[in-house]
């Protein structure tokens, strides 16, 4: 660590180096100081300590913790310093530079990924009984941002003018859990329970956005601005099951009562498909629906899905039973014309 201790670098955002004083070091929370097991860094801007970056090193790889002060929240020096600390410990022989972040704390997530550390997996209960988010940069990674399998919608919305899609936040915490408490909903569920509310605000706060940035789902809040019909909350449009390595993942959705039967579905389906293929580049997306569910099954068909197959007793039922499904599918237009024209179609 005696390298970390005497490290210094000077980045357009900041001049990164061991605290000068003990006035430094006070200007920044107790449990970033260094002690026998780590070494501490502070970020300076205009002679004010604006950040500070906590490092320990074992075997080869090294641990940081990262903190900004609130008034420079924002300015993603987070990123800045802890891609600058990368490079220098990777220059001094580092192979792996890691952080936990508690999963909470989305925007620390975001920055850390700015950075270029890569989503790993959960340690569950790493603070206080709270899950944390490993997440990991090594030296032969790309230079650059972390690689999302699920980017961000382009300026936070989708929309055709009628119907329009957004990432789930908590806003819309009260309106979701009494949707996913209907009876209907609850029918479908696995395990076939209603939610509970705290499950539901922890998925609204953070753990949707969580998912998202690791490529494991995301979550649409529908909108509707058509003509006589406008809410913010029409029901949900989801992406689950996301394998990137085959360019596939399914879909599903679900509408509040008084939104249904106006075609918002079919529109929140549309745009989640067009999103999928032309900015996430998937090649295939499936969904599921019960064998009775007649709505659900026009909703795919006249958003260009086709019916593959029943795959019987696939979902579990009331009691001992078990439901069959219908699969449906639908391919990115560029890889369906392909396959026809190679006589696979």
């Amino acid at each position: 660590m005696q390298r970390a201790r005497e490290f210094r670098a000077e980045t357009e955002a900041c001049a990164l180096r061991a605290a000068a004083d003990d006035a430094e070091l006070a200007a920044i929370p107790a449990k970033m100081r260094p002690d026998s097991h780590c070494a501490t860094l502070v970020a300076v801007r205009r002679r004010k300590v604006v950040g500070a970056l906590q490092v320990t090193q074992l075997w080869g790889a090294a641990s940081v913790q990262f903190w900004v002060h609130p008034q420079s929240r924002g300015s993603r020096l987070a990123a800045s310093m802890v891609q600058t600390l990368a490079s220098a410990l990777f220059a001094f022989g580092v192979h792996r530079l890691e952080t936990r972040v508690p999963v909470a704390q989305v925007d620390a997530i975001r920055a850390a990924m700015r950075a270029g550390l890569r989503p790993e997996n959960l340690a569950r209960g790493a603070f206080g009984g709270e899950d944390g988010l490993t997440l990991a940069l090594t030296r032969g990674d790309r230079v650059g941002p972390a690689p999302r399998i699920l980017p961000d919608l382009p300026g936070g919305v989708l929309s055709d003018g009628a119907v329009s899609l957004r990432a789930l936040d908590n806003s819309v915490t009260d309106a979701s859990y009494a949707n996913r408490c209907l009876p209907e909903f609850v029918e479908q569920a696995m395990p076939q329970v209603a939610p509970t509310y705290e499950s539901i605000r922890r998925l609204c706060d953070f753990g949707s956005d969580v998912d998202w940035l690791r490529g494991i789902a995301a979550r649409l809040v529908i909108s509707s601005d058509k003509g006589g019909f406008r809410s913010d909350y029409c029901g949900s449009v989801n992406v689950y099951n996301v394998s990137a390595r085959i360019g596939e993942a399914m879909i599903g959705y679900e509408l509040s009562p008084e939104a249904r039967g106006k075609g918002l579905a079919t529109r929140a389906v549309r745009l989640l498909c067009d999103w999928m293929f032309d900015d996430v580049g998937f090649a295939r997306l499936s969904a599921g629906t019960d064998v009775h569910n007649i709505v659900s099954q026009s909703v795919l068909r006249r958003s260009g899905f086709r019916l593959e197959g029943t795959l019987r007793g696939e979902l579990p039922g009331p009691g001992l039973t078990r439901r069959d499904i219908l699969r449906w599918a639908k391919l990115n237009p560029k890889v369906e014309t392909k396959a026809t024209a190679l006589g696979m179609g």
